[in-house]
């Protein structure tokens, strides 16, 4: 879970543990179910963050992409 409050800071410093409080368990669910495809989907949501793609919601956008990865 460090790891994705790590990520969430970089989008928003201020507000990474209340978006944590939000979607920690859904992290967490995810992890559990596969260790290795939610490492991959932070990843892509940390270059986003850092590409300034996402524009409302790291949490949706982490919803969308582990629907679209294998």
């Amino acid at each position: 879970m460090e790891d994705v409050v790590a990520v969430l800071s970089k989008w928003f410093p201020d507000g990474a543990r209340g978006e944590l409080a939000n979607w920690g368990g859904w992290w967490r669910n995810r992890h559990r179910e596969s260790p290795d495809k939610a490492r991959r989907v932070l990843g892509e949501i940390k270059s986003m963050i850092l590409e300034r793609r996402i524009r409302s919601c790291p949490g949706r956008a982490a919803t969308d992409l582990w629907k679209r990865l294998p």
